[in-house]
């Protein structure tokens, strides 16, 4: 394993952790997933019955 590169160091950014006992190496770790407030709230949220839902549910 390698110590942190200049570019993992934003990664790791107020994480207290000892990166050499890493498995996977921090390279590997890519940025992904909506950004903050990316998923919008529920705010109005409409309820169906368990047995309505069997209809479009999938098992």
């Amino acid at each position: 394993m390698t110590s942190v590169s200049y570019g993992q160091t934003n990664l790791l950014k107020g994480w207290e952790t000892n990166t050499e006992k890493a498995l996977i190496e921090l390279s590997e770790f890519k940025k992904g997933g909506p950004p903050k407030d990316g998923i919008p709230s529920i705010d109005d949220p409409k309820f169906i019955t368990s047995d309505d839902a069997d209809s479009w549910l999938a098992f």
